[in-house]
């Protein structure tokens, strides 16, 4: 076993460095694949220059900067022959939302024109654009030629019809100037207009960066794909590990947004896909992603990430998320920027959660947190790429840092891959286990006749312990017939007493009516008394014979205790007696039914009321002892007799002093609290204070 902990602890900071290495290399090849040279031509006045740019050696450019742009207005090529006068010019790649027209902002919703003219030198070869995603339709002519659409352009609503579709629009460039005009229009989301760069270049440099984008998202897609349904399968197999079933959803999940975002083959699948539906599951995926993630987390580090705060993302989740079931798009796209706000909040938190996870060594948190730390850098990429601060305004500084979208995919593999390698850990540590379990085997065998007698004296220490059960179960039996004898006296005597007041009313021996009634209150009280002494006796019987079913929860041990004092303050308070807490700064979990450890705690702190006066105190705390969680109840009462204190958790016990059936209880609360705590697996007892009063308390399993 010593070398299995030596094993992992030196596997780990491999493992680490493998995840941190793999990262930063598939980022880079994002990068790549996509990426433009990080000092070019920008288009000025409706003009890009790039007579000085060498497409052979330079690569790529992304026809970014001052576009002509013509709003409210549907252009075609021979529209502009006779075009006179200085255009209007807007940013290419952003929205339009923020373009002002009489001084107005004039929103997302609309249509426009933009052109640009791009002078080159002389081409003998073909060149090509690699068109992204337009919002939320186009059409594209170079030097007049119809190269490209999506959707339908249109003036309104009804005859304009939305289209995700980036493609490669191959072309001539005949005497070395490029003209390109665009028809954009978008009634169906919040932003509209080209919001990602269109690249410029060579027909086999834009298809070569048009395959590698499609090849790598094929690529996570296929990963995530194979391993979301290996977890399912780890779940179906082995319903415990409710963490398989939350990380196989999350991995299907981005795997399917995937295929929805960046190069969008999904649409190249089904091309009459509709627009609205497929923007929606893009945009559940991003919204719940965000709760399986932290379900994850929680899942396998229950100890340091707080119910509380997932209780909270998956709420807020939900609730977007069901904005975007029910709205369409260009409604519900208004409260994406809350959303990504909200996302970008949590961050740090969960970041915290992480930390402190590796930094109390908890199992696999070094290389888990890893890749979820690359999880969420590209996560946030993605959403200040999405960003309105990106799209809407100027912001160059973001622009320059952040160049491409859609690396939360890569992210989520790098997290996937992690997963796998602490999977393959524990499948080493427990193969590991059972070879060494196979030796201990061999070695057993081989000496055989002394561990068979040693057996022989097992078996012997078993007998004398089964006699010694033997003389329990005749003490036991010798307790039953007491608890029948004092059963039948505590029902005797209040139905004695029921039976003579009854009596005397029904012959007459009382007329008074007042009397009467008094006569019927003794009655009534006795009967309830009888009530409550039959029902606790049930219950009773129902917990020694492992009747009751438990409904287990994992609670923390800090928020148990506040429960009970809340419950409790004003009655304490009502007799004087100050009540508080002893709260230790280590708040271990345990797994209860909650409302039988609340029984537990009601019937001592009742008893502790009852027998504190006024002016004393109760303290309700826990402290954590090896696997176990100690809670305890302290009063400065009267205390109890020390010869009662082995007794008192007997039914009917009924000590001068024993703070049960004497004090106008049942005999019967401390019984039912015994049975509920070792129901549980703990230890109940009691003892008195050195100074006054005494403490009642119980053990419970910690949670692992």
């Amino acid at each position: 076993m010593r070398r299995l902990i030596l094993n992992s602890q030196l596997k780990a900071p491999v493992l680490f460095l493998i995840i941190l290495g793999l990262s930063f290399l598939m980022v880079n090849v994002a990068g790549a694949e996509n990426s433009f040279h990080e000092i070019h031509p920008t288009a000025k006045n409706g003009v890009l220059d790039l007579t000085a740019w060498d497409l052979d050696t330079d690569g790529i450019v992304p026809l970014e900067g001052q576009w002509e742009f013509y709003w409210q207005a549907l252009l075609e090529p021979a529209d502009f022959a006779d075009s006179n006068g200085s255009p209007e010019l807007i940013n290419v790649p952003g929205t339009w939302n923020q373009y002002k027209v009489n001084n107005e902002a004039i929103g997302g919703m609309g249509y426009a024109t933009y052109k640009l003219s791009v002078e080159i030198d002389s081409q003998d070869r073909l060149l090509a654009l690699k068109i992204p995603r337009v919002f939320t339709a186009y059409t594209l002519w170079i030097n007049g030629e119809l190269a490209a659409s999506a959707g339908s352009v249109g003036t309104s609503r009804e005859n304009s019809t939305p289209k995700y579709l980036p493609q490669v629009a191959v072309f001539d460039a005949g005497e070395g100037k490029v003209e390109i005009v665009m028809q954009v229009s978008n009634y169906h989301h919040r932003s509209g207009g080209v919001l990602e760069n269109i690249g410029f270049g060579l027909e086999e440099q834009i298809l070569d960066a048009r395959y590698r984008a499609l090849g790598l998202e094929l690529f996570i897609f296929g990963c995530l794909f194979i391993m979301g349904l290996y977890h399912l399968g780890l779940y179906a197999f082995r319903r415990s590990e409710l963490s398989s079933l939350v990380f196989g959803v999350y991995c299907l999940a981005i795997g399917m947004r995937t295929l929805l975002a960046g190069e969008i083959f999904f649409i190249y699948l089904w091309p009459g896909f509709n627009w609205e539906v497929a923007h929606n599951l893009q945009t559940l995926a991003f919204y719940l992603g965000l709760p399986l993630f932290v379900m994850f987390i929680r899942l396998i580090f229950p100890q340091d990430v707080p119910l509380r705060a997932v209780r909270l993302v998956q709420a807020i989740s939900l609730a977007f998320s069901l904005l975007v079931v029910f709205t369409p798009a260009r409604i519900f796209t208004h409260v994406n920027p809350a959303f990504q706000m909200f996302f970008l909040a949590t961050i740090p938190y969960f970041v915290y959660t992480l930390i402190r996870a590796i930094r109390n060594k908890r199992q696999g948190a070094l290389v888990i947190g890893t890749g979820a730390f690359a999880l969420i850098l590209s996560t946030v990429n993605d959403v200040i790429f999405l960003s309105v601060i990106m799209n809407d305004y100027p912001a160059p500084l973001l622009r320059e840092i952040v160049t491409r979208g859609n690396l939360s995919s890569l992210g989520i593999l790098a997290f996937a891959f992690a997963q796998a390698l602490v999977l393959a850990m524990k499948f080493s540590t427990a193969f590991t286990r059972v070879e060494e379990m196979s030796a201990e085997v061999q070695e057993l065998n081989i000496n055989m006749e002394d561990k068979v007698a040693e057996r022989t004296a097992d078996l012997e220490k078993s007998n004398e312990e089964l006699d010694e059960a033997y003389r329990e179960l005749f003490k036991l039996q010798k307790f039953r017939r007491n608890l029948l004898a004092n059963i039948s006296h505590d029902l005797r005597s209040p139905m004695t007493t029921i039976k003579g007041y009854v009596d005397a009313i029904l012959d007459g021996m009382v007329k008074d009516p007042n009397e009467q009634r008094r006569y019927l209150e003794v009655v009534r009280e006795k009967s309830l008394g009888l009530e409550i002494l039959t029902r606790e006796l049930f219950e009773l019987a129902r917990l020694e014979s492992r009747e009751v079913n438990l409904d287990l929860g994992v609670f923390s041990a800090e928020e148990i205790v506040q429960a009970i004092y809340l419950k409790y303050r004003l009655d304490a308070e009502a007799k004087g007696i100050n009540l508080s807490l002893d709260i230790p700064e280590q708040t271990p979990i345990v797994n209860v039914d909650i409302e039988q450890i609340a029984r537990v705690f009601d019937n001592l702190i009742a008893n502790s009321i009852r027998h504190s006066p006024a002016g004393g105190s109760i303290t309700i705390g826990y402290f954590a002892q090896e696997n176990q969680v100690v809670f305890s109840v302290t009063d400065t009462g009267e205390g109890i007799q020390e010869a009662d204190l082995p007794n008192i958790f007997d039914r009917f016990y009924k000590g001068d002093k024993s703070r049960t059936a004497s004090s106008g209880g049942s005999g019967l609360g401390l019984a039912v609290a015994r049975e509920i705590v070792e129901y549980h697996g703990g230890k109940i007892w009691a003892r008195n204070n050195p100074g006054a009063g005494s403490t009642f308390g119980f053990s419970l399993p910690v949670h692992q």
